[in-house]
Order: structure tokens, then sequence, then C-alpha cells
């Protein structure tokens, strides 16, 4: 029997919307149903800027490094770079300790003269241990004095489990965790003077013609990437730590100890898309309510001008903008004297019963106060304004 034309458009209407709802009604995976398929040891997700935690498993077992190791030389390396004390032109002399160095390798002689952005590259994009060593002593003078400068940054850097005996990893007790390892990553994400090396897919040591390789197959792949790095630890297997920036949000996965690499990045990459696709950059806007000049009492000025300090962004959910409520604490007035950034109220900002963050309204400037002289201009100006 064959069906009218308008029955027909209604049938295939009705097998649309099935279609289409059921599609929407499908739950969207969450990181703990990707980890779920992991057969890692341990993992890490958070937010680059804020901190945030998506996700951790495991995050702060003690495990080798490997080549991870070598992101603690590119951070001070990037940080002596922006501080103008280190210049990708700078010459390094190859030494024999850097000579000596076994597994990966660009191999350096001795005496060899290289630019430090030929050695930045080879542990960036590569991951060498005699090019890795030779920068180290170009930072420090010497491998050991590099490694005291390695543990002092990483404890300033708050990475409490993490111990470095080396400069590349090779040394089995060079530990670290996923957690230590984020921290790190997200440091260095903020040095945008080696995003285009951690970017980078297949380059040459110019000077050698030796062919680097970046192990971190996302950095062809994936919308966003910023970097770090990937490698195969010895008794843990494969690891990545790996960045990426979509709009205002930045993020960090960390990987570690899979026994398979093609499930390593599939599920790092799956890991961070459903945190970019859950989540979003929340910036509060401060009303100028709140922006008002204060009342001084016995000061030089009647009136204090105020600042916002400390503003900063947080992650919430995404769809959850009109639910944040802010609660103000802001004085009416203070008494002289004022210091700059002197703290005078704060405001409060609340999703539900969490407070996502503060930020604080400070003095812009300095108001002393009132002496004999200050006062008696106060009078007389304001007699010349009753006459």
């Amino acid at each position: 029997m064959k069906l009218s034309a308008f029955a027909a458009a209604a049938v295939s209407a009705m097998v649309f919307f099935t279609s289409f709802t059921g599609a929407s009604a499908e739950k969207s995976r969450t990181p703990e149903d990707i980890s779920a398929e992991i057969s890692a040891r341990s993992i890490y997700v958070c937010d680059v800027g804020s901190g945030k935690v998506f996700y951790e498993q495991n995050a702060d077992e003690k495990l080798p490094m490997g080549h991870m190791a070598k992101l603690m030389t590119a951070l001070i390396a990037a940080e002596e770079l922006d501080s103008g004390k280190l210049s990708l032109t700078d010459v390094v002399t190859v030494s024999p300790t850097a000579n000596a160095k076994l597994g990966t390798q660009i191999w350096l002689d001795i005496g060899e003269k290289i630019a430090v952005e030929e050695l930045i590259k080879s542990i960036t994009i590569g991951n060498a241990n005699d090019a890795c060593t030779a920068l180290a002593e170009k930072l420090s003078g010497s491998e050991e004095a590099f490694v005291k400068r390695m543990n002092k940054r990483a404890k300033q850097l708050k990475m409490a489990k993490t111990v470095f005996l080396d400069c590349c990893g090779t040394n089995e007790n060079t530990v670290s965790t996923a957690h230590d390892i984020a921290k790190l990553s997200c440091a260095i994400a903020k040095h945008t003077s080696l995003t285009d090396y951690f970017t980078t897919w297949i380059d040459n040591v110019g000077c050698k013609d030796t062919e680097l390789v970046n192990n971190n197959r996302l950095v062809r792949t994936y919308k966003g990437v910023t970097g770090m790095k990937s490698c195969n630890v010895k008794d843990l297997g494969e690891c990545l730590s790996f960045t990426a920036k979509r709009g205002e949000m930045s993020l960090c996965a960390v990987v570690l100890g899979t026994s398979d690499r093609d499930e390593l990045f599939s599920h790092a990459r799956e890991l961070l898309d459903t945190c970019f696709d859950n989540y979003r950059v929340f910036s509060p806007e401060i009303a100028d309510e709140y922006l008002q000049d204060i009342e001084v009492e016995n000061g030089e000025k009647t009136k204090i001008r105020v600042k916002v300090k400390g503003f900063t962004q947080t992650i919430v959910k995404a769809g959850t903008f009109s639910e944040i409520v802010c609660s103000p604490e802001i004085k009416e007035n203070v008494k002289a004297p004022v210091k700059k950034d002197d703290v005078l109220g704060k405001i409060d900002y609340f999703l539900a019963d969490e407070k996502l963050l503060t930020v604080e309204i400070c003095a812009a400037e300095d108001v002393g106060v009132m002496d004999m002289r200050c006062a008696l201009k106060k009078n007389l100006f304001n007699l010349l304004n009753m006459s």
C-alpha cells in the first residue's frame, strides 16, 4: 500500500525527531568514564590558570620521571630567556660529561660548539640526553649545580614529591607524580617562548643535520595544542604531559604508565575534549557601584580612589553563569592614614554553596593624615566658598 505524500512526510519527520532527541539525550562522557578505559597508573587533569582539578587518579604516587625530567630544564631555560640572562644565539661548548651521556642523543662531540636554540629544540621536540646536559652546564656551570637548582625550583612550585638526581631523567630515582608534573607543565605553558618548539612535529639540528621527531602525536592533530612531552619510561610504560588552549581556557592532562601508545593519545585527547566541552572560564565584571570613591576621615583628602586587586578567573560548568551571585563587603568610610594597596573591601562570588573566588577592593593611592597646614588650607578654601 502506498503512503500519501503527507503521511510519508509525517513518518520521515517522526524518524528524524526520534533520532535527534535520542542523540541529544545520550549522556555525555565524563573524565571518570574515560579513565575507566585507560590502563594508566596515574592521571591528573587540571586548568592551567586557576589550578582547578577536573580529575585525578593515583595522582600523588611517586613514579620514575624518565624524559619528563627534561621539562624542568626547559622551564629554567624559558625563565632565563624571558629575563634576558640567556639568548637563543648563545654558544655552548660541549663538555666530556655531555658527550658521555648514553641513551637518546644528537651525538654531540667534545669541544663542539652549538647554539642554545639547537639544544632547546633537542629537548623539547626531541629527548636528547647530551643536549640536555650541555644546556644544564650552560645554565649552572655543571650538571651537579643544575640538579640543585632543579630541586630548588621544584620546591618553589610546591612539587612536594619530586626529587631530581640528574637533569635527563635516566636515574631511576629521579621521581615525580602526575600532580607534580602537571604543576611543572602549567608553569611552562605560561612561557610562550617555548610553544613553537613544543608544538613542532619534525625539525633538524641544523649544525649536525640530525632529524628530531616529536613523540607527542597530538602536536599534529589536536586543536589548540601548546605542548608538552611524550615518552616511554622503563618499567612504567607510555607517559604524556599535554597542554592545550581554546579561547580563554588552557588545560593540562598528565597520563602516566599506560601499556599502549595509541590508547594513551586517544584517551588524553578525549579527556581534554570533555573538559573543554563542559566547562567555561568565569571572569566577573565588577559593577561601577563597587568601585566608587570611599570617604576618608581626618585625611588630606576627603575621598580615596579604589581599584581591584588580585583579580582572578575561575572555571565553572557550562550554563551556570546565571546562577552565580556576588556578596560585597566594602567599607563606607576609612580613617587616615591609608596606604596604596590597603584592602578596603572584598566581593565573594558563589555558585550555590561553593565560593568560586574573592576579588579584593583596595586603595588606589596614599592618603595621609590631615596636618595643620592642610587643615588651614581646607578651612580657607571653605571660607572662600562661603563668601
